[in-house]
């Protein structure tokens, strides 16, 4: 298969695949009927920005040409109109009839990678690590005016040549380190986990952030959030429309309490954290699932709900209402 290019089709974004010279054809790869007319296209790794006309600038994901997913849009006024969209660096300029020209930063969930500062023992200068020590090393990621750092999933956060997990289940706390007046995010790792070397100059966070994707089609609407909510979302997506004539309830929700609660102890109330990190070591450490599903089904004049719940939710919930009439007795 050759490149792969962009071009607009009344109101669709189509992707097609060039064959080699002397062909005398194009194959159509995969294609996007958007809300507008798809006038002018611009990719940058997996996303393409399209000028949608009266509908706006759309965003495309464009993984996987065969099958391009929309995850977001914007349309400064309901007049507007684009017809043309260029990238440079992280901003979109996008211009067109009955509208001036929009400077649109789509903010750090866009970009491929996101650069934060560290500070390795906050507070102390110079910041030097004894590899041959036995103790705790703190480390902060700084927030800034680009960056929140409640946006950090804390639980997937690793330090060093070692990879060292944080010593805490929540990953850490907030904490403004720096009294710049933007939140920071501190987490612990025991130094001979870190595995630093003498000699070494610099040390490697690596982290997750909390994606949450919306997916809009003409009759539903999918929301993923999580690690890996485009993979999801899209997988979501993909069997729905292989599966168009299967009937469906009219509310499905699914989800683990396990990681909602990891969530929660992180970035969460204060007061809320301490039980949500609670309930995550529970569910961690026991068998027999942690999921919830909530279905709805039609009836006359309104709709039915069941709810249903894994084994090991509820022996989590047996366990919390025996500890809590314990609290009160006492």
């Amino acid at each position: 298969m050759g490149l792969i290019r962009f071009r607009r089709f009344l109101s669709l974004f189509v992707a097609f695949d060039l064959l080699p010279l002397g062909a005398s054809a194009l194959i159509t790869v995969g294609a996007l009927d958007t809300p507008g007319s798809a006038f002018d296209a611009e990719v940058v790794g997996d996303l393409a920005y399209v000028a949608d006309v009266s509908s706006g600038l759309r965003i495309i994901d464009v993984s996987n040409p065969t099958f391009p997913v929309e995850i977001g849009a914007f349309h400064a006024l309901p007049w507007s109109e684009y017809h043309d969209v260029k990238l440079a660096g992280d901003l979109a300029y996008a211009a067109g009839r009955f509208s001036a020209l929009s400077v649109i930063d789509f903010g750090p969930e866009y970009a491929q990678t996101i650069t934060v500062d560290l500070d390795i023992k906050p507070g102390t200068d110079p910041n030097a690590v004894n590899p041959t020590a036995r103790g705790i090393l703190p480390v902060a990621i700084l927030g800034s005016d680009t960056f929140d750092v409640t946006g950090v999933d804390a639980t997937t956060l690793v330090f060093g040549p070692g990879e060292a997990a944080p010593l805490h289940l929540s990953g850490g706390h907030a904490e403004d380190v720096n009294d710049d007046g933007y939140t920071d995010w501190v987490s612990h790792y025991r130094i001979e986990e870190v595995e630093v070397a003498a000699g070494d100059a610099e040390l490697c966070l690596i982290g997750e952030t909390l994606d949450v994707v919306l997916g809009i089609g003409r009759e539903s609407v999918y929301i993923g959030a999580g690690r890996d909510a485009m993979k999801t979302l899209k997988r979501a997506i993909e069997n729905s429309a292989a599966e168009a004539a299967k009937t469906v309830p009219p509310v499905q929700i699914s989800l683990s309490v396990g990681p909602l609660a990891k969530f929660v102890s992180v970035v969460g109330e204060e007061k809320d954290r301490p039980q949500a990190a609670l309930v995550a070591e529970l569910l961690a450490n026991q068998s027999g699932g942690d999921r919830l599903n909530l279905v709805a089904s039609s009836i006359p004049n309104g709709l039915k709900y069941r709810l249903e719940a894994e084994s090991g939710l509820l022996r989590l919930l047996g366990r919390l209402a025996i500890q809590a009439d314990t609290e009160t007795a006492d």
